[in-house]
């Protein structure tokens, strides 16, 4: 994974970027930036990216990298993937999206769902007529906080969204329970 931080020139005063200019400078770069680290969480969630160090309300965080696509060949694509790495946005009227499968040097496409507590946000940004997707802080992070965003859409992609979550719950919890009790609670469940 590339990874930059801002260089520290010694006694020099070190004047702050604003998050904007900051995120055009790793953006067209192709850097992520430093503070994060990606992590397994857990078989619910998988993989997510946890904040090294504190980010203060405003400051960008990473940029969603990956393959440009207009919108009907990402909802082909979608189709076809077990993966939901797939962003759709609009811009000048076209629905577009990125595709960060196969994404290994940017960790932006390992940020979970955070609908109800998401601590960041996406933004379309353009810099030199390039369009680039960047996270932002939307409060204070503090260091071992996992950077969470709400993907908003609909959430007929988003299967944690939907009624599958709460099987999911279920399975996990039955398969606690000795196996003997679970085939009698699936015969009891054949029965109705």
């Amino acid at each position: 994974m590339l990874k930059a931080s801002l260089i520290d020139r010694g006694d020099c005063k070190k004047s702050r970027l604003s998050p904007d200019a900051e995120a055009k400078i790793f953006c067209e770069a192709g850097l992520d930036k430093d503070g994060f680290d990606v992590k397994y969480l857990s078989d619910y969630k998988g993989f997510g990216v946890i904040s090294t160090t504190v980010h203060a309300s405003g400051d960008f965080l990473l940029q969603y990298a990956g393959e440009t696509l207009n919108g009907q060949d990402g909802e082909e694509r979608l189709k076809r993937t077990t993966e939901n790495k797939i962003f759709f946005y609009r811009y000048k009227g076209k629905e577009l999206c990125i595709d960060a499968e196969g994404v290994n040097d940017h960790i932006c496409q390992f940020v979970n769902d955070g609908k109800d507590d998401a601590n960041s946000t996406m933004k379309l940004k353009v810099y030199n007529g390039r369009e680039y997707l960047c996270l932002f802080a939307k409060r204070d992070i503090v260091a071992g906080e996992e950077i969470l965003y709400d993907y908003g859409c609909d959430g007929k992609n988003l299967w944690w969204r939907s009624k599958f979550l709460l099987m999911w719950i279920l399975t996990r919890l039955v398969c606690q329970i000795t196996p003997q009790v679970l085939i009698l609670n699936r015969m009891k469940v054949r029965r109705f």
